[in-house]
């Protein structure tokens, strides 16, 4: 009885080990893909959050509520994107004064740029007590690297309703009030 034994060829082996190679190929950009949407998706859902942190504020406490960017975390400046922050902003000088101050968000550390225009083309957001905005708009959030692909909008009506941005025509970018795609 004789035995036989089974193996592949060097052709097999090599053909095998092509398509394997190719196929790790492919991986990485798919995953950078995935890692960046979802850092997107946390950016959007951090500056919404801070967003209604405000508007609450506004209602628990009983007097209006500001939101804006500041370079130093104590001044509103219309350029800048080092800080979030919300203060209730008593003398209404969009800067905080003395104990102020609620929340203050890091923009840079969530890798981001974020651009506020609403209302009388203001860069700041204000809530009533009673949490309808004083300010309304629309609030873009953008990565550092200003990729729209990973970039987002939020918009706030008058109510002081928070709702994302679209992407109406499925290109995966959003579409800002214009119904173009976002700039970064």
């Amino acid at each position: 009885m004789k035995l036989q034994q089974a193996a592949y060829t060097l052709i097999e082996l090599l053909t095998v080990l092509s398509i394997t190679a190719i196929l790790i190929g492919m991986a990485p950009p798919a995953f950078q893909s995935l890692v960046n949407k979802h850092k997107q998706d946390a950016r959007t859902e951090h500056f919404y959050t801070s967003i209604q942190y405000a508007r609450l504020l506004a209602i628990e406490e009983g007097h209006i509520i500001s939101l804006c960017t500041s370079i130093d975390g104590i001044v509103c400046n219309k350029a800048a994107s080092n800080y979030l922050i919300v203060f209730h902003d008593e003398n209404n000088n969009k800067k905080v004064d003395n104990d102020e101050l609620k929340q203050k968000v890091n923009i840079q550390a969530l890798d981001s740029l974020i651009s506020i225009k609403v209302s009388a083309g203001r860069h700041y957001i204000r809530f009533r007590p009673d949490g309808t905005a004083i300010d309304f708009g629309r609030i873009k959030i953008c990565p550092l690297s200003q990729n729209n692909n990973y970039a987002d909008e939020l918009v706030l009506n008058y109510g002081g309703r928070l709702r994302q941005g679209q992407d109406a025509d499925n290109d995966g970018i959003v579409e800002g009030k214009n119904g173009k795609n976002i700039q970064c």
